[in-house]
């Protein structure tokens, strides 16, 4: 049986479902890239992310099979995610998406502020012994999360939340 913690995250919304999925993959290093990708796909299309009164109700008994059911409600966005990590448009999609934050003051939002911290935290060149050095995104690890999360079967994902 899901936490009642795990199950309020399964509720909270993209922020809430990147924390799930990255402690369900046992690590954290991937939140800050799992966010600005569900940010920049819902900028694109924000019909991904399920209705929040509808993922609530379904939550409601609290069971695995309740999770099990937001699972499936998130399959769009979780793929749209794997999509643009795993395609070669990441870039062009990252600089339309910070232009749009900035035209349209999304960054207030703590998803948004999130992301954009992470874009240009991305971009920064950071000196060491061995000279400059960008310092990127763990795209992979990224990828690695969300592909584990799609697979058509639970058989391998660790037991619990």
């Amino acid at each position: 049986m899901p936490t009642e913690y795990h199950l309020r995250l399964a509720g909270n919304g993209p922020t809430g479902r990147a924390i799930l999925l990255c402690e369900r993959a046992g690590t954290t290093y991937e939140l800050d890239v799992l966010t600005l990708l569900y940010a920049i796909v819902l900028t694109e299309d924000p019909a991904l992310v399920p209705d929040r009164t509808a993922v609530r109700a379904v939550l409601e008994p609290g069971t695995a099979d309740a999770l099990a059911a937001v699972d499936a409600m998130y399959r769009p966005l979780d793929q749209a995610a794997l999509d643009l990590a795993a395609g070669g448009t990441f870039r062009a999609r990252a600089d339309r998406y910070e232009a749009r934050v900035a035209a349209d003051h999304l960054e207030a939002d703590h998803m948004h502020g999130c992301a954009l911290i992470t874009l240009h935290q991305s971009r920064e060149t950071v000196y060491h012994d061995d000279g400059p050095l960008q310092r990127g995104l763990a795209m992979g690890r990224a990828r690695s999360v969300l592909a584990r999360q799609l697979q058509p079967t639970t058989a391998d994902r660790p037991a619990g939340p």
